[in-house]
């Protein structure tokens, strides 16, 4: 599959996904793992919006690093025919009021009926919006190989 072509699956399969998994790294520097429903592909590329409250463990940590690896998979996979994605890059607050963030909020909204309804209420002030710079890429598509395919963003 060319590079192009892998990029646009990598984004459909994003656009799928329902649930994701953050990791992080906590001060003491245990590794963790974040459940994240709100999220969207950020346009056509591969990088990845998302929204967490701003009081969180995830934003405080975020604040100290941040590192992370957004993982993508989807449930109920038969191993022959698996695919998921990972993510690694920095997650950056995307500041209100920019044309990041207007976007961010419509794209997340579209897929998540939580956080519409933040939106609808007009109770955006108490969560922060992220976007994933991917610096590393990794897709398997087991229908395909079985390796990993490594792309650079």
């Amino acid at each position: 599959m060319s590079i192009e072509k892998t990029r646009q699956a990598v984004h459909d399969y994003i656009a799928r996904t329902r649930w994701a998994s953050l990791a992080i790294v906590r001060e003491d520097g245990a590794p963790t793992i974040r459940p994240i429903g709100s999220f969207a592909p950020a346009g056509g590329g591969v990088d990845v919006f998302f929204a967490t409250p701003r009081d969180s463990a995830k934003a405080r940590v975020l604040a100290r690093n941040p590192r992370v690896n957004f993982y993508f998979q989807h449930e109920g996979q038969a191993i022959a025919s698996y695919r998921g994605v990972s993510i690694i890059g920095e997650a950056r607050v995307v500041e209100p009021g920019s044309e990041d963030f207007c976007a961010a909020v419509a794209l997340i909204a579209a897929r998540s009926q939580h956080f519409n309804g933040l939106v609808e209420r007009g109770e955006l002030d108490g969560m922060c919006i992220y976007r994933v710079k991917a610096v590393e890429l990794r897709y398997s598509d087991y229908a395909e190989s079985r390796g990993i395919q490594e792309l650079r963003p």
